[in-house]
């Protein structure tokens, strides 16, 4: 067990804090502690209560690094705050951590920002930019550079004529939650199709009464559209062509410059789902694999075979689709790097257009943190039983998981995919990141602007997110608001709400 003192002042930055923590302790079992008797309800302690626990002999306390000589604003407190921890956590552990003191999703808007707020100025040099991010954050060369490229990259595409007036439109994301099966690792809303299946035709009368109710006060255009899930495919065919109706009905698509509906299992593909997405103008399409290895996809519970991806892939090719992407995950179960060449070398065979890599990353509410305690030894990823919990993210897990990550990058080189969105998640194997490689012409819009956060995202349906983008003298700020999580709720309640 960890334990992590919080003193009373800085309980304010206990998120950061613990997410710090988990970078180093990675999987590993915290328990924060707040000094006195805080009532903050908001704050997630994992379990930690504000007492005293009792402390064995091989328990690692947390409680000395802060030496109080923080002033400034809230960021840069917080910021010195970060390094300090970071310190004593590295001499405690041994421990350096590629991403530095960095534990945001969207690392990528950091360097954006220094160069869009810099442009024209000759201080702007990737050297500069480099000794920022190392003074700042404690980031290495080699995520620096990423970052930089993948920076880069994204202006080149907010720049280019056909999406460089963004922000006089918005993107819309359509919520289908439903799938065949819940994968191991997965944490989104989803639901079993079959079990659900009664709900399935009055969630899609629901949808539309969504569409007509908010979709008049929106206006303008749209600029990128995405349906996601879930799996948008595992409805039949006649559902699926309701849905892109409706889509059709209510959404104004002539300024539309991508179409995306999310494929991703192969299992729920058809000829007839791929010409409805061909009839109804879908131009992007996700065939996901997420691994070569039979025995892997049955571990994980997916519900399809190796031979499934390349039969759908080819299938979707024949009828014309130019634009697919495929996913990989690096760090599942079992998994070493010959794997996951095996992996790579499928893709290499297929060559999509873009493909995009995760490292796995064990959120709490996925299936696979809950049943590795009892899996130890058919797991290479963590045996998670106290000082095994973190195997993979040791130094000697992690090189493995360098070296995947660094053949999938050598293979992005080789079918000629350039790097242009990359995102964070917490408990990500490695400590790593994720990555989306694209040829030039064929990268997500969409994907950007959720990264990016400069652009306006209506979402429709359930488990959906509304971010609203505003600038107004300089100063931007987005406005969230979470949608349904529940298909019941969405269903019943959404006529009164």
């Amino acid at each position: 067990m960890i334990y992590v003192y919080i003193k009373k002042e800085l309980a304010k930055f206990e998120t950061d804090i613990r997410d710090l923590c988990l970078a180093f302790f990675t999987l590993q079992k915290i328990t924060y502690i707040i000094e006195s008797n805080t009532t903050d309800e908001s704050i997630d302690t994992v379990g930690a209560k504000p007492c005293e626990p009792q402390i064995a002999n091989d328990d690692i306390v947390v409680n000395d690094y802060y030496t109080g000589a923080l002033s400034g604003d809230r960021l840069q407190i917080k910021s010195e705050l970060k390094r300090q921890l970071y310190n004593y956590l590295s001499k405690l552990t041994g421990k350096t951590l590629l991403w530095g003191t960095l534990t945001g999703i969207r690392p990528v808007n950091i360097v954006t920002k220094i160069i869009e707020d810099l442009v024209g100025n000759p201080l702007l040099t990737d050297d500069y930019i480099r000794n920022e991010l190392k003074k700042e954050y404690y980031i290495s060369d080699l995520k620096a550079n990423e970052l930089i490229r993948i920076a880069k990259k994204e202006i080149e595409i907010l720049n280019r004529p056909e999406v460089k007036d963004y922000k006089k439109s918005y993107s819309i994301y359509v919520g289908v939650p439903f799938c065949k099966s819940t994968c191991l690792y997965c944490s989104f809303t989803s639901f079993n199709i079959e079990k659900f299946s009664k709900y399935v035709d009055t969630y899609l009368e629901t949808l539309e009464k969504d569409f007509k109710s908010r979709i008049a006060s929106i206006g303008g255009k749209a600029l990128t559209l995405y349906i996601g899930g879930g799996t948008p495919t595992s409805l039949n065919e006649e559902q699926f062509e309701r849905l892109l109706t409706i889509i059709d009905k209510y959404v104004d698509k002539s300024k539309c410059i991508e179409y995306t509906v999310e494929a991703g299992r192969p299992d729920t593909i058809t000829k007839e789902k791929l010409i409805i997405m061909k009839k109804h103008g879908v131009t992007r399409i996700s065939i996901n694999p997420q691994s070569f290895n039979q025995r892997t996809l049955d571990l994980i519970g997916r519900k399809h075979t190796v031979k499934d991806v390349i039969k759908k892939f080819k299938l979707a090719r024949s009828l014309g689709f130019d634009n697919i992407n495929m996913d990989i995950i690096l760090g599942l179960p079992n998994e070493h790097l010959l794997n996951v060449l095996k992996t790579l070398n499928g893709i290499r065979k297929l060559k999509p257009d873009s493909f995009t890599v995760h490292s796995l990353a064990l959120k709490r509410a996925a299936r696979l943190n809950f049943e590795l305690d009892s899996w130890t030894k058919n797991y290479y990823l963590a045996g998670l039983g106290n000082q095994r919990r973190a195997k993979f993210c040791e130094p000697e897990g992690r090189r493995e998981i360098d070296k995947m990550f660094k053949w999938s990058e050598y293979l992005a080189k080789y079918l000629n995919l350039h790097p242009y969105y990359l995102y964070r998640q917490k408990n990500m194997a490695g400590n790593l990141e994720n990555v989306g490689y694209a040829k030039d012409g064929k990268e997500c819009v969409y994907n950007i602007m959720m990264m990016s956060e400069r652009h306006t995202v209506y979402g429709f349906g359930t488990a959906t997110t509304k971010k609203v983008f505003y600038e107004n003298d300089g100063s931007k700020r987005i406005e969230s608001e979470e949608g349904y999580k529940s298909v019941i709720d969405y269903c019943k309640s959404f006529d009164t709400i």
